[in-house]
């Protein structure tokens, strides 16, 4: 997961120049920012179940 001041690096200093210089990117970004934050949800998911079963034994 990233950090907050590395989120807000990567929003100032890339995804704000880009959607300026090319409005019509901000879908694709979008797009792209939900499909990282459904990634992060199931290795979160997987890693939880796998240290429940972990822990139980």
């Amino acid at each position: 997961m990233a950090d907050v001041e590395h989120g807000q690096g990567w929003l100032n200093h890339i995804v704000l120049p880009l959607i300026q210089e090319f409005p019509q990117a901000m879908p694709s970004l979008v797009l792209g920012v939900l499909r990282r934050l459904i990634t992060a949800e199931a290795v979160s998911d997987r890693m939880m179940v796998h240290l429940k079963t972990f822990n139980q034994k």
